[in-house]
């Protein structure tokens, strides 16, 4: 694969054409998962693991490091040191991984298979340690809230962000870390993006969208973005719901929202639905799950746990 993009770079003379075209022919879709990596636990879905094991074997990195935002059991982890093993050019790229490592109340409900013994207030990083064994040499782990965590600026090619659950965190990560994108060549993923419950990177990336490109949707969740130029720190609102009004927001969430279709779209309107209740518009939000559910309540597997969920969230219970 590095061939093929030193092929690409010569053709087009650019790591712009280099990183486009790549992410263009979705090369992770064909990738076959290493044995040790298809079987460690994990929130991600196959395909994500492809695409982020792709990236670390086969992205130029010519002058950036990977960030991995949110392992928990260390599947993102894992793709990205196994695919940094299997470099052609054996390039050490600086690997960065975050987590708090403590469950929180839904987590052992969901996977109690993984998380025998332990519950909420647990700390499980003995689990991400044994899951990722010897590649722990290849990454730098932190700890802790990342709220306290502050970038210092060195540049980024590869961004995993796949723990801004809320505003607020969502607001801090993103300030420390897309300044630091390199234009052209970075990669965003978004791993929320198809999700119900976090309206906020819909209206951030729409926001930005002067400086990040969508450019694909990976296991029906995930979304990938190239930066196409350097994004100053002042296009980052410090408080994102706090420095747009509500109609600006639900009008940049609506732009996002036109490219998906089918379940993908009933799971983004779910997630309109919690972005009208957190800015107070309540009859709106149980309008939007009802059309939602009247919609797209048949359109996947996924969409009746979802419609379950912010039903939930919006009446308050």
């Amino acid at each position: 694969m590095l061939t093929r993009f030193r092929q690409l770079r010569d053709r087009l003379g650019s790591s712009d054409g280099t990183v486009d075209a790549w992410l263009g022919q979705a090369p992770w879709s064909e990738l076959v998962l290493p044995e040790r990596l298809a079987a460690t636990p994990s929130m991600i879905v196959p395909d994500e693991r492809a695409l982020l094991y792709a990236l670390a074997r086969d992205h130029p990195f010519e002058r950036g490091c990977i960030i991995d935002a949110g392992c928990f059991l260390g599947g993102s982890t894992l793709s990205f040191a196994l695919g940094l093993r299997a470099r052609a050019d054996g390039r050490r790229v600086p690997l960065h991984t975050y987590d708090r490592f403590v469950l929180d109340e839904e987590t052992p409900l969901a996977f109690p298979q993984w998380l025998e013994g332990l519950g909420e207030g647990d700390e499980f990083r003995q689990l991400f340690d044994r899951n990722v064994g010897d590649e722990l040499a290849l990454t730098d782990v932190h700890q802790g809230d990342v709220l306290q965590e502050r970038w210092g600026g060195e540049p980024i090619d590869v961004l995993f962000i796949d723990l801004a659950k809320s505003w607020k965190v969502s607001d801090h990560v993103h300030r420390q870390w897309l300044p630091a994108l390199t234009p052209d060549a970075g990669v965003l993923v978004q791993q929320d993006y198809v999700h119900e419950r976090c309206p906020w990177l819909h209206v951030l990336m729409e926001l930005l969208s002067d400086y990040l490109e969508f450019r694909a949707v990976v296991g029906g969740i995930s979304t990938v973005f190239r930066c196409r130029r350097a994004i100053p720190a002042s296009a980052l609102p410090a408080d994102l719901r706090e420095q747009l009004s509500a109609d600006e927001m639900i009008a940049l969430f609506d732009r996002s929202a036109e490219r998906f279709a089918g379940q993908d779209r009933g799971i983004v309107e779910c997630a309109r639905a919690v972005l009208l209740k957190d800015v107070d518009r309540t009859e709106e939000a149980r309008r939007q799950v009802a059309s939602t559910a009247d919609r797209w309540g048949e359109a996947g597997q996924r969409m009746v746990p979802a419609l379950a969920w912010v039903q939930a969230y919006v009446d308050g219970s």
